[in-house]
């Protein structure tokens, strides 16, 4: 059994923004979706890494400490 430490980290308008710039920025390049953006976009507001098992739509944000999820 896990335990998650989770939190619920709400959306601010530098998070909103920052999404917005993400997903015009890698859009085209790395088919970066809106949630995706908006993940990246929490991460980076808070200095937060993102803990995931698809990787690749992150790869093109360096500023971003990306974990690869194995269950």
């Amino acid at each position: 059994m896990y335990t998650w430490n989770a939190k619920i980290l709400y959306i601010s308008e530098e998070i909103s923004a920052k999404a917005m710039f993400y997903a015009e920025q890698h859009f085209l390049s790395h088919s970066i979706q809106l949630a995706d953006a908006l993940i990246a976009a929490t991460a980076a507001a808070r200095g937060l890494p993102i803990l995931t098992a698809n990787n690749k739509h992150f790869a093109a944000m360096k500023n971003i400490e990306v974990r690869k999820f194995r269950p």
